[in-house]
């Protein structure tokens, strides 16, 4: 298994990691049909070009093993022009078969290393109630306690804000 930044052609396996992980996280939340309805090529096209666009402001992490494994997406908190001091993690993702085999944890610690490498003070990440647990375990503070997002114009969900110093 091999960790790196992502390259042309893994848009396809993140993309598929996202598809299977939205659909596994919001499961209950939303309804199957919007679930399913996910077009692989529209999060493949996505994704590469977030790959293509790969600057100190951003990168794509994954976890490659004959295949992406996992990815992890960063990203400048403000996404201004001129890079901030604060970081965020944008979508993070380890396939099914893989989790609680250290991969999540792996591709944090590289994630905090990239960001420290940049420059960042600070990180951010939103994430389910069902997924604290991990980001508590290693210190991060909470930002709020909990706070409402809507997302593809669907549903408002709540979600954990939570930030660490670097």
């Amino acid at each position: 298994m091999i960790l790196r930044y992502a390259r042309p052609g893994d848009e396809f396996g993140m993309a598929d990691i996202h598809i299977e992980g939205w659909r596994v996280a919001y499961h209950g939340i939303y309804a199957p049909d919007f679930l399913d309805g996910s077009s692989h090529e529209e999060k493949a096209d996505i994704w590469a070009q977030r790959i293509a666009a790969e600057t100190p402001h951003n990168a794509q992490l994954v976890f490659d093993n004959d295949g992406i494994i996992g990815f992890i997406s960063l990203v400048d908190h403000h996404a201004t022009e001129e890079r901030s001091t604060e970081g965020r993690i944008h979508a993070f993702y380890v396939h099914l078969d893989y989790h609680r085999k250290g991969i999540a944890e792996q591709l944090m610690n590289a994630a905090t290393g990239w960001f420290k490498a940049n420059g960042y003070k600070a990180v951010f990440v939103q994430t389910l109630k069902r997924s604290k647990h991990f980001f508590e375990k290693d210190h991060a503070i909470t930002q709020t306690d909990t706070i409402e997002i809507t997302l593809n114009n669907k549903r408002t969900v709540e979600v954990h804000e939570y930030r660490w110093e670097l």
